[in-house]
């Protein structure tokens, strides 16, 4: 197989190469075996960045002092943290919105609705996440 390639495949980039290899006949099926490793090393990921940006985030949501959240809410979490937008572009209106208003007892009993949370955040658009 490094005989072919280097032979013949000179001009091909990494990725080209490899979905030739992996889509053309004869290549597929005469090199099966390896070529189902070579897939295996193309979706493993090249750093443990995206991991250790995840434990960052647990240890910053549920330090050891903090026992009380259940799994599924840290799990929750940690998926908005990492995944989930920046703090600069998210909107909290319609999230706090929605947490007044849900739940098994109100947390709000004279919760109105939005009209009155409009004098809680900042008239300014770009500073939303700030209380007056």
């Amino acid at each position: 197989m490094k005989m072919l390639i280097s032979r013949m495949f000179k001009d091909k980039n990494y990725l080209s190469l490899w979905e030739l290899m992996m889509t053309k006949e004869p290549y597929c099926l005469e090199y099966k075996n390896i070529l189902h490793f070579v897939h295996i090393m193309l979706v493993l990921p090249v750093s443990s960045a995206v991991c250790e940006r995840g434990f960052s985030s647990q240890k910053r949501i549920k330090p050891d002092v903090r026992a009380s959240l259940h799994t599924d809410t840290v799990e929750d979490l940690i998926w908005i943290s990492v995944e989930g937008p920046s703090l600069e572009d998210f909107d909290a209106r319609e999230s706090v919105a929605n947490w007044f208003t849900q739940g098994q007892r109100a947390r709000r009993p004279h919760y109105r609705g939005m009209g009155q949370l409009r004098g809680i955040f900042c008239k300014d658009p770009g500073a939303a996440h700030t209380f007056v």
